[in-house]
């Protein structure tokens, strides 16, 4: 099985960026993720302050080639594992998700990930649901930062891009291009303050193809 390491990635959608790895319809491949903050928060003690660096948000690794696939194909994604770290991060900031007008000042949690649980203090655990937050291929036009959804997919954070997900992306370019990461531990009904249970991550997925198909949106 191919394996794409999780230093291979973009910040945006864009079909002049060269492919790191081509596959063929029917494979299977590991795609090593990074996590929406590029690892750049690892302890409680990390700040949103000058040195952050904001341009590496949401990076995707990809993009991946698929042989065969053209304009009006349909690629078909099937999301078979995905395997999950020690540790995630919860960030809040005022101003993040449309709770952000509460949020007065930055908090950073880091949360172990254990026996099916993010456990964000003795008293207080959740059940792990890991799903993946940005997926997709490239789009036609201009590039497309991967924080942004649109008919090529992008960042989707839908609960229901999770393990046994069938997820259909329209190809828009020649071997459709696909990107994928910002996987989430777990996720409420959306991020409320402007972020779930960020982690890296591994996950194994199948690709097919579905020629001259038609669709527009991702389904």
């Amino acid at each position: 099985m191919k394996r794409i390491p999780q230093h291979q990635v973009v910040h945006a959608m864009d079909k002049e960026v060269r492919p790191v790895a081509r596959v063929q319809p029917g494979e299977r491949l590991l795609v090593e993720t990074e996590d929406c903050f590029s690892h750049q928060i690892q302890e409680p003690s990390d700040t949103f302050g000058p040195w952050f660096d904001y341009s590496r948000i949401n990076p995707a690794t990809g993009p991946i080639f698929v042989e065969g696939a053209l304009l009006g194909d349909v690629l078909e994604v099937r999301v078979e594992e995905i395997r999950l770290p020690e540790k995630g991060v919860v960030a809040s900031y005022p101003g993040w998700g449309p709770l952000g007008d509460k949020v007065k000042d930055p908090m950073i949690r880091i949360v172990p990930l254990d026996n099916g649980c993010a456990r964000f203090s003795p008293e207080i655990s959740l059940p792990l649901k890991p799903m993946i937050g940005v997926i997709g291929t490239v789009p036609a036009g201009g590039p497309v930062p991967c924080g942004s959804p649109g008919p090529h997919g992008g960042n989707l954070d839908t609960l229901e891009v999770t393990e046994g997900a069938r997820i259909f992306l329209p190809v828009f370019v020649p071997g459709a291009l696909l990107a994928l990461g910002d996987v989430h531990a777990a996720m409420g009904d959306g991020e409320v303050c402007g972020t779930a249970v960020e982690c890296r991550a591994e996950v194994v997925l199948q690709v097919e193809l579905h020629p001259r198909l038609g669709w527009t949106t991702p389904i």
